[in-house]
């Protein structure tokens, strides 16, 4: 069985011809198909770094994988505060996805 080598000598150095490429200027794909749902999502210490918009996003994504009942953990230095969305505040850093009908679950 011949094998062909992963790296090639360049000189006075050695490249592997993959991370020569450039890379592709194609744009990622997004899903626009949500998973799940799940009873329990834990996003801690993410929202941070994102501005308002991103949060809003990435909050009405993450709501809409969580199953009736469901609960979203964030961080605690997190809040959903000055945000639009479906869930109810529980406790600090914990929210749950109403039930179907506004009955609590």
């Amino acid at each position: 069985m011949k094998t062909r080598p992963c790296w090639r000598a360049c000189g006075h150095s050695w490249n592997q011809p993959k991370i020569r490429r450039p890379p592709s200027r194609r744009k990622p794909k997004r899903r626009r198909r949500a998973w799940g749902p799940f009873p329990l999502i834990f996003c801690r210490n993410v929202m941070i770094y994102f501005d308002k918009p991103t949060q809003q996003d990435v909050v009405n994504r993450l709501a809409a994988c969580l199953e009736p009942g469901g609960c979203l953990f964030v961080g605690h230095a997190e809040s959903l505060n000055g945000l639009a969305h479906p869930l109810q505040y529980v406790q600090p850093a914990t929210y749950r996805k109403g039930a179907p009908g506004g009955a609590r679950a």
